[in-house]
């Protein structure tokens, strides 16, 4: 009886509704690619004050990444496969590989597994607590990949269904960026 008892409610877990990151996610997953206004905040060490910036962020499947600041000053940061560009207000121009650099590939790579709805990369990478529901949700990452934790040591993703309300970065040294998207 107690082994029939467990079979159905593994049964039940398995063919139940799914956990929260799972919906949020394939709700993401599902959306075209898509542009946004974004007001962004940075705190820090250091700093007494926030610096605060504002624009556009586009994404475009599979994994092109843009960030279009419009104030306080022009900038310009594209993501694109294993390539980081940054364009300044002056026209100057700096391409890096992310390869080259594991910090800011791993960012790199958080930010584009958010934007997909690629969970599995969120599972790989982080250890992810849920609140709320569909309407009204959070998921806070914790980095679980040792190279990560030196820099990172959490992402909250905000949201209300498939849309993404704002992505907070905090970083192990205390500063954090937090990215609000309209």
């Amino acid at each position: 009886m107690a082994r029939r008892a467990l079979l159905l409610l593994a049964a039940l877990l398995a063919g139940g509704a799914a956990p929260l990151a799972e919906g949020v996610m394939a709700g993401i997953a599902a959306l075209p690619s898509r542009s946004t206004g974004f007001t962004e905040e940075k705190t820090l060490p250091g700093l007494s004050q926030p610096l605060l910036s504002s624009g556009r962020v586009v994404f475009t499947r599979p994994d092109h990444l843009e960030q279009i600041t419009e104030a306080p000053q022009a900038e310009r940061v594209v993501i694109d496969g294993d390539r980081l560009g940054v364009e300044l207000a002056s026209g100057e121009r700096r391409d890096f590989a992310l390869s080259e650099n594991p910090a800011l590939g791993l960012l790199a790579q958080t930010l584009r597994a958010v934007l997909q709805g690629d969970l599995a990369t969120l599972r790989a990478l982080f250890v992810i607590e849920e609140q709320g529901d569909m309407a009204n949700w959070r998921l806070m990452l914790t980095p679980r990949v040792p190279a990560m934790q030196r820099f990172l040591a959490r992402v909250t993703v905000d949201g209300r269904q498939a849309g993404i309300a704002q992505i907070v970065i905090q970083q192990a040294d205390g500063g954090a960026q937090r990215l609000m998207l309209r």
